[in-house]
């Protein structure tokens, strides 16, 4: 949806999952991770040496993640970046800077953003929010296999996309940093029709 929305108007869209996944990728590469433990005092270190960019790529129409300035749009949607993205997206240093450098993206204005805390911590003055709730069984219904599911190397049978998505999901109802929430003014509607 707010893809198809940054297309229409000749926005940019931001995805901040990709940049939680930029930086699972760069501490893969970094040696951060130890197995599946992470160098949570390594990472802090580095933090601010990560930057996230998306930038148009004319090919597909889309915006491509770039990683200190390399484009890592295919390699941050491997099976290893998706088993590991959670633990790092749930650390209160690495939401606090990725939200700092959304907010610099935003004063640039003419971009849309999607995720569990855009409109309430990091644009809570949007000019504009919607927020939407689907459902994962509606997300599997429409489609069993959603295209940011497809674009990750290797194949996982419906029902653990399905537990890893729904995972994903009641992780950021319950974190104490950057929690989803509905936004105060929005009215109740969910995308089930």
């Amino acid at each position: 949806m707010a893809k198809d929305l940054a297309r229409e108007v000749g926005y940019i869209y931001i995805d901040s999952g990709a940049m939680y996944r930029a930086v699972t990728l760069y501490s893969i590469e970094n040696g951060i991770f130890d197995g599946n433990d992470i160098d949570t005092e390594k990472l802090r270190k580095e933090i601010r040496n990560i930057r996230i960019s998306f930038r148009l790529n004319p090919a597909t129409g889309q915006p491509d993640t770039y990683l200190n300035d390399v484009n890592v749009e295919n390699r941050i949607r491997t099976m290893e970046v998706s088993s590991k993205v959670s633990p790092i997206s749930a650390l209160d240093f690495v939401r606090t800077e990725m939200v700092a450098q959304q907010q610099a993206m935003g004063k640039e204005k003419g971009i849309v953003m999607d995720g569990r805390d855009i409109g309430t911590t990091v644009f809570p003055e949007a000019e504009l929010k919607i927020f939407a709730r689907l459902y994962i069984q509606i997300i599997f219904l429409r489609d069993p296999c959603p295209t940011p599911l497809r674009r990750v190397e290797g194949e996982r049978p419906g029902s653990q996309l399905r537990r890893d998505s729904g995972e994903r999901e009641t992780t950021g109802l319950y974190r104490p940093a950057s929690r989803r929430q509905p936004i105060a003014e929005s009215r109740g509607r969910s995308a089930a029709g």
